[in-house]
């Protein structure tokens, strides 16, 4: 299946878990807005509020 999406709404996306904004987050969402601005798009990052292993491992705590 395959579904329209308007011009208007056409994104560059990242996802991940940003943890902090640290060099390697601020470098992905500069290369993040070059892409999108290359392309004529808006840009948009999608983020969970716990590292992703957490849910499909309850025990795991990220090492700081």
């Amino acid at each position: 299946m395959t579904i329209p999406v308007p011009e208007s709404n056409r994104y560059a996306a990242t996802i991940g878990f940003f943890d902090g904004v640290h060099l390697g987050h601020v470098h992905l969402l500069k290369e993040l807005k070059a892409v999108a601005a290359e392309r004529d798009l808006k840009s948009m990052a999608i983020t969970f509020p716990e590292h992703p292993r957490q849910i499909l491992q309850s025990d795991y705590r990220p090492r700081l």
